[in-house]
């Protein structure tokens, strides 16, 4: 290499002809790892959940439809899965409480699995986003996942011989308004993320 200073040829990394040692590299013009485009599937994601979460109304009174949302359920789940492993790999430059294996681990743990999901999603969530907006995102987060796991709660139905556990949310009218909410909120956090994360990769932060 060339030294800087005298322009002489260097074999080391002082040169020997002045001894000028090569500064450090300007850290505001170090190139960051390149994102991740998430925009087209993060645009089928959404409208796959938003689908799902209206025609969880409609599938308590039509078969076609209960067969349509249990699809698309299946479809938006795999695709969320996608979307957040490699939205966490965006953002894996900040802090997260888990590693990327519980990305999808962390939803078949038992009792681990209230926490986890949560977990990891707020903090992609956070580290999408600059210092002052990441209070209101977390309100955001958690309205997603209350309305989840209400989905579920409110799932129970009571019979004269006792009670019985419907195994998808959405077998009630209450736990079938959660899961709309739920999904079109969870649609809403994985816009936000997207826009996010291009608009930080565009500047450069």
């Amino acid at each position: 290499m060339t030294c800087y200073h005298c322009g002489a040829v260097a074999e080391s990394f002082a040169c020997g002809n002045c001894g000028a040692v090569p500064a450090p590299p300007d850290p505001m013009t170090r190139v960051m790892p390149r994102q991740r485009n998430l925009q087209p599937l993060e645009n089928v994601l959404v409208v796959v959940l938003v689908v799902a979460a209206l025609t969880a109304l409609l599938a308590l009174t039509n078969a076609l439809a209960a067969v349509v949302q249990a699809v698309l359920s299946l479809v938006a789940a795999v695709l969320f899965l996608v979307w957040l492993w490699q939205a966490r790999a965006n953002t894996a430059h900040a802090e997260h409480r888990f590693s990327p294996e519980w990305v999808v681990a962390g939803w078949f743990v038992p009792l681990a699995n209230f926490y986890i999901p949560l977990r990891v999603v707020l903090d992609v969530r956070r580290a999408s986003l600059p210092e002052g907006g990441r209070t209101r995102a977390a309100v955001q987060v958690w309205a997603w996942w209350v309305a989840w796991c209400l989905s579920w709660v409110t799932s129970l139905e009571i019979h004269p011989g006792g009670f019985y556990v419907h195994f998808l949310p959405g077998g009630t009218w209450l736990s079938a308004v959660f899961l709309t909410v739920a999904g079109v909120g969870l649609a809403v956090t994985v816009a936000k993320v997207g826009r996010e994360q291009r608009s930080a990769a565009g500047s450069g932060l």
